[in-house]
């Protein structure tokens, strides 16, 4: 069951007043808030978390060349490498409610 979902454009990670462009091969850190929601995980239940590139055409592309999305040339590959390791600990906050 889908629960819930976020886009978050990488270049604008410190906010939307000023675009910031990732460097190659560099780790950064890039937070995604999934709002406010509520779900009932009841023991043997299992979370999925799916990151993509593109929900196009929901969302718009993202040319990865830095150029505006509404004006770009061309598209350039994307790859996203997800840490989970002691140095850099990927992780979902996962909040317990108690009755």
């Amino acid at each position: 069951m889908h629960l819930t979902e976020n886009i978050i454009r990488c270049g604008y990670r410190f906010g939307l007043e000023k675009f910031i462009p990732l460097k190659p091969n560099e780790i950064t850190e890039c937070n995604v808030d999934l709002w406010a929601i509520s779900n009932l995980f009841k023991k043997g239940h299992k979370v999925r978390i799916d990151i993509s590139s593109s929900c196009f055409p929901k969302y718009n592309r993202n040319p990865n060349t830095g150029e505006s999305i509404k004006s770009y040339k061309k598209l350039k590959k994307a790859t996203q490498r997800i840490y989970h390791n002691n140095k850099y600990p990927s992780y979902v906050l996962l909040p317990i409610i108690k009755r």
